[in-house]
């Protein structure tokens, strides 16, 4: 996030709900174009979530503004 986005302020968020484990990273920097292009970092995240049986998504926020980050992971 700090070496990509150039955003001030960074939330994060974990939960745990219906037996999932879900991570949930928003930035107010830059974002990114739509669809977002994953570079090594995003790639091999999605490959390891994807692997257990979870889901990920990562893109532009809402409105534009910043990137959003969410994995969702079973089991927890």
């Amino acid at each position: 996030m700090v070496r990509h986005s150039g955003a001030r302020t960074c939330a994060v968020r974990l939960s745990r709900r219906s037996g999932q484990a879900r991570l949930e990273i928003r930035d107010d920097g830059a974002g990114a174009p739509e669809p977002t292009a994953e570079g090594a970092g995003l790639r091999g995240l999605r490959e390891r979530v994807e692997a257990r049986g979870g889901s990920f998504e990562a893109g532009p926020a809402s409105a534009g503004q910043g990137f959003r980050l969410l994995v969702s992971l079973p089991g927890a």
